[in-house]
């Protein structure tokens, strides 16, 4: 396959990910993963691969401790749902035994720490599609232009999903798409929702894409340059391209539809994101003038956002039971769990059954997630499996933001800040909810990933408008320098 054939697809597949594949229905849990896996072998048969000198594939740092840590944790999976024998089961997970007599008096010879396999065995493979994802986008020898021109489009679906989740506000329409599919029974529209039907969810994807827009604005009014001051910069912007306006218009937009989506959560996240991509931002500028304005900017943005927001939520949080139901119920019975299965956990993917029998809200709702990622990673996988996981995920972003710290060209630099800042905004919120389990938000995060990876890893020089210098001029560099 042809290189702008597979970057098409991609696009339409970022364009399409929030729907339907922000639902977390039956039917699209499997379509997304089958789609996302048809486009991961496409990357992976695309003609123009990234080699190095020694003809290797692309490298990024802690690159071989990833791939150890990734092939432990997959073997811990396997380790899960292997029938051990009981007398050993009984050594190293005495509670999976126990649990076993309240549906049945009599053993097995042989049973898996896991609860429900299949439900581990299907967590595994939704992950191993989305790793092999993460591994074909890296291989791609993908210029700056088009990486570019793929944030273009994440920005663009966020801002559209903005667009349609606010005329549905408008109109009181709890209906999912196009306003004709009821998801539930007739309700009052209380909060922005997209089309990805719950307001934490909906949240915690445009906190994903905010930071992005901020570093297109910054490029645009070329922040770098000390000849003129803040204000004249962007006359001058401006002036010279009228759609710089639209910027503005869509970090405007995100902010105002995650304010109106009421998730307290995501309302802490923007303000705490902006803040830290402020401070970032910061360091980067050669002015005093600047980082001073700058300063000033970020944190003033941050503390009306808290304002309006805490204004928009103050009447969820007096809702809120916070005895008898909800998360503040949820997370220490969620600990519970860990505490009978404190070394291995009940098996990927089994929160939903294992919870059951340790689920006190009055409300009587079946609660499938824990509403903490961290908390629900603990009780499945135990001290073993978060301590992979987090490893994985450590090296990963640690491996980023080093590699990130030597690069010298303000650019590139500018990107990796609003990058690093969205996996921080998916970090901070997973202490709130389970987002990062929506097909359309995990897609989300893992191209940041990969994104993140390729911008700090590009090695070719840049002109001054951040796109790559024509090759003879690089050669007359090189050439120069010697």
């Amino acid at each position: 396959m042809s290189k702008n054939a597979y970057l098409n697809l991609l696009k339409g597949f970022i364009l399409l990910s929030p729907l339907p594949f922000g639902c977390v229905g039956k039917i699209f849990s499997p379509l997304f993963y089958m789609t996302l896996l048809v486009l991961s072998f496409a990357g992976l048969s695309v003609r123009d691969q990234l080699k190095t000198e020694r003809g290797e594939s692309v490298y990024f740092a802690f690159q071989n401790r990833i791939k150890l840590f990734t092939y432990i944790f997959f073997g811990f999976l396997l380790f899960q749902i292997i029938p051990l024998p009981i007398f050993i089961l009984k050594l190293i997970s005495p509670a999976t035994v126990k649990s076993y007599f309240l549906i049945s008096e009599q053993l097995p010879a042989f049973m898996t720490i896991s609860k429900v396999p299949v439900e581990t065995i299907m967590f595994g493979v939704r992950l191993l599609v989305i790793i092999i994802f993460l591994i074909s986008f890296i291989k791609i020898n993908i210029r700056i232009r088009e990486l570019i021109s793929i944030v273009n489009v994440l920005i663009l679906s966020a801002v559209v999903q903005s667009l349609f989740g606010i005329i549905k506000y408008a109109l009181q329409s709890d209906k999912f798409f196009l306003f004709f599919h009821q998801i539930d029974k007739p309700r009052k529209v209380e909060f922005l929702t997209g089309t990805l039907g719950n307001p934490n969810h909906f949240s915690f994807y445009l906190e994903m894409i905010i930071p992005l827009v901020l570093v297109l604005l910054l490029l645009k009014i070329n922040l770098f340059e000390s000849n003129n001051g803040f204000r004249e910069k962007i006359i001058s912007t401006f002036n010279q391209d009228k759609k710089f306006l639209f910027s503005f218009i869509f970090v405007v937009i995100l902010s105002i539809s995650i304010v109106l989506t009421g998730s307290r959560a995501g309302i802490m996240t923007l303000a705490t994101t902006l803040i830290l991509f402020g401070l970032l931002t910061f360091y980067l500028t050669r002015s005093r003038v600047f980082r001073k304005k700058i300063k000033i900017i970020f944190v003033t943005i941050a503390m009306v956002t808290l304002y309006v927001g805490i204004k928009n939520t103050s009447d969820k949080f007096m809702r809120t039971n916070f005895d008898n139901s909800g998360r503040f119920l949820r997370w220490p019975n969620s600990m519970k769990i860990f505490k009978d299965f404190p070394l291995f956990g009940t098996g990927f993917g089994t929160y939903k059954n294992s919870f059951l029998i340790y689920d006190t809200d009055i409300g009587g709702k079946w609660s499938t997630n824990a509403h903490n990622e961290y908390i629900e990673t603990l009780t499945d996988g135990g001290l073993v499996g978060v301590l992979l996981s987090m490893t994985i995920l450590g090296l990963l972003i640690y491996s980023i933001l080093k590699m990130w710290k030597v690069r010298r060209h303000p650019r590139i630099r500018l990107f990796g800040i609003g990058i690093l800042s969205s996996i921080y905004a998916a970090l901070f919120h997973s202490f709130f909810d389970y987002s990062l389990r929506i097909p359309s938000n995990s897609f989300v995060f893992i191209l940041l990933l990969g994104l993140g990876i390729k911008f700090v890893t590009y090695r070719r020089e840049f002109s001054e408008s951040g796109f790559p210098r024509k090759r003879e001029n690089r050669i007359k560099t090189n050439r120069g320098s010697k």
